[in-house]
């Protein structure tokens, strides 16, 4: 289903003049605004607070039919992909993957309430067999089953169809490296002034949008959603999804090449949010970034760019680490001076993530010094820059997921974060990078020894590859390490580190390099 863009987007405001300053003209002021709304909030029905569908609805947005005697009874009050979290009044959508096949739980997600479920017309015969079995087919009772070519089209549909009822501002935020990072800085900058729905976790796919999308009600002002993407075209999918007034595009890197083949196709699925945006929305883009020429040529509204470039509009500088924060400067437009700015997520690529973040809340009006008082306040996500101490060991811990840009990015960051220790580098492997996998993995290991980290322990199918580029690089075998599991890891840390030392924790999430930390804490000592 190919969503229709009707770009009407409702005023992004406070209560005080003062906070209305950046707004971009996209955001209109007029009846529907959240000021002149505040009153009506109160008298909303519960209909306008969450995807409601009626069954006539349902039919025409996901095209399907009632399957038997099913009839639904006024509306369906929000939609779920899980039976064991439905509530009571639902739509029930069966989704099937390699791993799971939603139409074994139609029964579950009846018992606890659902009014109706969607499910694949192929599956229709079992679907109706195991109701039969669990006693949800008889005479004078048939539950709503509507069945559709595909449930997952029907999903994304119905949260198309609901995003067209919000006109809200919604903020997307794509691109190789930073996403969740900078997704959960903005939405904390922005939560400083209005209430503010966001994509939780890193729920960004073809799933996790969608189930964003349908929370979306006028309880909310803005809302923030991370697009993650691996294929040239899903993002224009997402977009006519999410339908977003206000774009982020982090950077461009190698990522996902085992689908996209080569950084130009990360760079074209990345640009398609371009192309998505109304003429008077705002693109947010990267001015460090060597694509940033090519998007902002391709951009059709409004670019505000960010970076430690002297051009970018939101331009950050004095990248330094105290011992406990990562400080920086940055300096906006009309400001002569620039101000100084402390964070808990380290290194440069997160000081990159904050001011595409305060690039958002600029144009969106939140004041200055508000954003960088609540940037002090931000924590990243578990396993994303995080910092532990394990007997006066610092581990960087940062396991949620690895390409080569960010692998050298974390690289930097252990360096900068080593006072007067030792470093050692921890490396699994980075997935999805297709036939380039070897040479990528040993630019890396090179890229170790360039940098002088002290140790390099490798893991994974790809370590030999790792330890090649750093042997090749200069650097001595002595310092090279080749483990197997999680628990050689640690061995080699307890043995080689001491009180001061620095350590990374790096690798793709599939490598669950987060258990040396744990094999680790088995022996006690983890401080924070």
């Amino acid at each position: 289903m190919r969503i229709t863009r009707s770009w009407e987007i409702s005023a992004c405001r406070l209560t005080t003049e003062s906070s209305l300053g950046k707004l971009s003209s996209a955001w209109a002021r007029g009846p529907n605004s959240p000021v002149d709304r505040s009153v009506k909030l109160r008298k909303e029905s519960v209909l306008e607070k969450m995807a409601s569908f009626s069954l006539a609805e349902l039919l025409e947005v996901t095209g399907g039919c009632v399957l038997g005697k099913g009839v639904l009874a006024g509306r369906v009050m929000g939609v779920s992909t899980d039976s064991r979290t439905i509530r009571a009044g639902e739509l029930f959508v069966a989704l099937s993957g390699t791993r799971f096949d939603g139409h074994q739980f139609v029964g579950k997600a009846f018992q606890r309430g659902a009014r109706g479920a969607i499910i694949a017309e192929t599956a229709r015969h079992r679907v109706l067999r195991r109701l039969q079995c669990d006693g949800y087919l008889g005479q004078n009772s048939f539950p709503l089953l509507i069945q559709v070519p595909d449930p997952l089209a029907a999903y994304q549909a119905l949260a198309a169809y609901h995003r067209m009822r919000i006109r809200q501002p919604v903020v997307a935020v794509t691109g190789s490296n930073g996403k969740t990072t900078t997704k959960e800085m903005t939405a904390t900058l922005l939560q400083s002034c209005w209430p503010v729905l966001k994509t939780p976790g890193n729920f960004n796919n073809s799933i996790g949008l969608p189930a964003t999308i349908l929370r979306m009600s006028h309880r909310y002002q803005v809302t923030v959603v991370e697009m993650g993407v691996d294929q040239v075209g899903q993002t224009t999918r997402l977009c006519e999804i999410a339908r977003p007034t206000m774009g982020v595009i982090t950077n461009i890197g190698p990522d996902h090449l085992e689908f996209f083949g080569d950084l130009e196709g990360s760079a074209t699925a990345k640009a398609e949010l371009l192309a998505c945006l109304p003429s008077d929305g705002v693109i947010v883009l990267n001015a460090d970034d060597p694509y940033f020429p090519r998007l902002n040529a391709q951009a059709r509204c409004r670019t505000v760019t960010f970076g430690f470039t002297p051009k970018a509009q939101i331009r950050g500088s004095h990248v330094g680490f105290d011992g406990k924060q990562t400080i920086f400067h940055v300096q906006v437009p009309g400001r002569k001076r620039s101000c100084r700015v402390a964070i808990q997520a380290h290194g440069s690529h997160n000081v990159s993530n904050a001011l595409a973040a305060m690039a958002v809340g600029y144009e969106l009006g939140v004041p200055l010094r508000q954003m960088i008082d609540t940037l002090a306040r931000f924590r990243p996500a578990a396993m994303r820059s995080e910092l532990k101490v394990w007997r006066g060991i610092t581990f960087l811990h940062d396991c949620y997921n690895a390409n080569p840009a960010s692998m050298k990015a974390a690289i930097d960051t252990l360096v900068d974060l080593n006072m007067s220790g030792q470093t050692m580098a921890v490396l699994g492997d980075m997935l999805e990078l297709g036939p380039q996998a070897r040479r990528l993995h040993r630019e890396v290991g090179a890229y170790v020894a360039a940098r002088a980290v002290d140790y390099l322990v490798a893991y994974g199918k790809m370590a030999k590859a790792f330890l090649a580029g750093a042997r090749e690089a200069g650097m001595s075998r002595a310092r090279l390490a080749w483990v197997t599991n999680a628990g050689e890891a640690a061995q080699i840390i307890a043995s080689q580190m001491r009180k001061g030392d620095v350590v990374l924790l790096k690798a793709s999430r599939g490598i669950h390099m987060e258990h040396v930390l744990e094999v680790l804490k088995r022996e006690k000592g983890v401080e924070r």
